[in-house]
Order: C-alpha cells, then sequence, then structure tokens
C-alpha cells in the first residue's frame, strides 16, 4: 500500500480502508490490487469492497461507522447474537453446556460490542442479568 500505491489507508489484519479525495484515484486503486492479488489467487470480496464518501456511513472492523465519530453494531449483528444468546441459555438449562462456556461466548460479545455506542443496548439485552453494564462503564 505504502511502497507501490503510496495511498493513505488502515488495515487490521486482513481487513483494510484506503482513503482518497477523488473518487477515480480509488477505483484505479482497486483495479491495482485486485491485479496484483489475482497473482496470489486471491480476491478481494465483492460484496465489501466499496467506493464511499466518509460523509456516508460505512462498516468496517464489525461496525458501522458514520460521520462525527459515532460507532455503532450493525443490526444484523445484533440480531444474530439475540439467536446465539437464546439458544445457549436454552442449551445451558438443559445441561448440554456450562455457565463458564457461555459466559466466555456473553463477555467476548460484550468485549467487541463495548468498542461502539453500546450501552443502552447492552442494558437492554442484558437487565435484570449479571451481565447488565454498569452506569458510567461507556
Amino acid at each position: 500500500m505504502t511502497e507501490v500505491l503510496r495511498a493513505p489507508y488502515v488495515r487490521y489484519v486482513d481487513d483494510f480502508a484506503l482513503f482518497h479525495d477523488d473518487p477515480g484515484v480509488l477505483a484505479e486503486w482497486r483495479a491495482r490490487i485486485d491485479r496484483y492479488l489475482e497473482g496470489r489467487r486471491l480476491k478481494l470480496h465483492p460484496r465489501k469492497t466499496l467506493i464511499l464518501n466518509t460523509a456516508e456511513p460505512s462498516q468496517f472492523l464489525g461496525f458501522v461507522l458514520s460521520p462525527g465519530g459515532q460507532r455503532r453494531l450493525p443490526e444484523d449483528n445484533v440480531a444474530r447474537f439475540r439467536g446465539r444468546l437464546r439458544g445457549m441459555r436454552d442449551r445451558e438449562r438443559a445441561g448440554s453446556v456450562t455457565r463458564t462456556d457461555v459466559d466466555a461466548k456473553i463477555s467476548a460479545w460484550i468485549a467487541h460490542a463495548s468498542h461502539a455506542d453500546t450501552f443502552h443496548l447492552r442494558r437492554a439485552i442484558f437487565k435484570g442479568t449479571r451481565h447488565e453494564p454498569w452506569p458510567g462503564e461507556d
């Protein structure tokens, strides 16, 4: 990125975002990256590779990033977690998983979710449970 494209970017593991004021430059960078990856039998994800204006919300690293610095979880992420939570509670009641296993999975989701503006969401999901966030946590 920096040596060949001279592109300002952010990266985490295999996710990255490039920045430029000109959409044409971004389109050319995308084509060059496609060619580079093609030689290594790799591809950019077709639905997740987008050219967007920074004034528009966009998804990156499991968050919806909005202008002004707001971060939230995508709705499908929250819906999937609610479904998994119901399933985990049912399996715990049936004795097929331990409370420790359930707590570990819930804690992992909470750790991820806490990097977004989710205090009220987490309070709604976990109200009255040992996972309910404390006031002032966020």
